[in-house]
């Protein structure tokens, strides 16, 4: 078998011995001084200047992933995904690299990308490593103490987010089987996810399955009511399989 929501509750934070004065304020040079930073710009070009300065520094990862984490929220798809690469490279299983670059890559992909293909498999790659690889790897994003519960919630969050990203990239991969598949288990996790179960009426339409794809469509528009895109969207995807089920519309292709 192979789970959208925010890793916001991770607490992978700067230790003490990470500042030149643990009680004091930041100090230029510092990891601390790099995640201190407003923008994503400021943190990459303080986080470049410590790693020039400690290149076998062992708080390299912790740097990468809050960069990686700024670039997320800022939308910045590229920088994102580069972070990612450079962050897997030193922590291969590391959840929210592999969670961020699957997702960026599935969402960001276009139909006329030079590398449609090539970076949908990735994000399909990385999606299902952190499904194998959470359960070993979530300890790495919290202290020793943090409460169960909240270590439990950042691994549905995690894991509803590979799963989606893995079920965009099966759908745009024209792999609607799979699609199916993995829509299921982020929708498990998180039932009420509208664009989750609008893409599940995709990936069950295009295999002919429309009474199917209009339950789950009429789920999708039941609760996507604050998202006016994917209402239209599912809107015009409910109109369609009506049809189909009076036998007036062309089955897709």
């Amino acid at each position: 078998m192979r789970g959208n929501a925010g890793t916001d509750g991770c607490a992978r934070h700067v230790p003490a011995a990470a500042r030149s004065d643990a009680d004091g304020p930041s100090t230029a040079g510092s990891p601390a001084a790099a995640i201190d930073q407003t923008t994503a710009a400021a943190m990459e070009e303080a986080a470049n200047k410590f790693v020039t300065a400690y290149p076998q520094s062992e708080l390299r990862p912790l740097l990468l992933q809050h960069l990686l984490e700024r670039f997320f929220k800022e939308r910045n798809a590229e920088k994102t995904i580069a972070t990612a690469h450079e962050l897997l490279q030193l922590e291969p299983d590391n959840p929210v690299a592999l969670v961020r670059s699957a997702a960026m890559l599935a969402e960001t992909t276009g139909e006329s990308d030079l590398n449609h293909n090539e970076r949908l498999m990735e994000a399909q790659k990385n999606a299902q490593r952190l499904v194998n690889t959470v359960d070993r790897s979530i300890a790495t994003l919290f202290n020793p103490n943090a409460p169960a519960e909240q270590v439990e919630a950042t691994r549905k969050n995690l894991l509803v987010m590979a799963y989606s990203a893995l079920g965009k990239a099966d759908l745009d991969l024209k792999q609607y089987a799979q699609a199916e598949e993995a829509l299921k288990q982020a929708l498990k996790l998180f039932p009420a996810n509208a664009q989750n179960l609008y893409r599940l009426a995709l990936s069950l339409d295009y295999q002919n399955r429309y009474s199917d794809a209009l339950d789950a469509v009429n789920r999708s528009l039941e609760n996507a009511q604050s998202t006016p895109a994917i209402v239209e969207r599912a809107q015009r995807e409910r109109e369609r399989l009506q049809q189909l089920t009076q036998g007036s519309a062309a089955p897709r292709r």
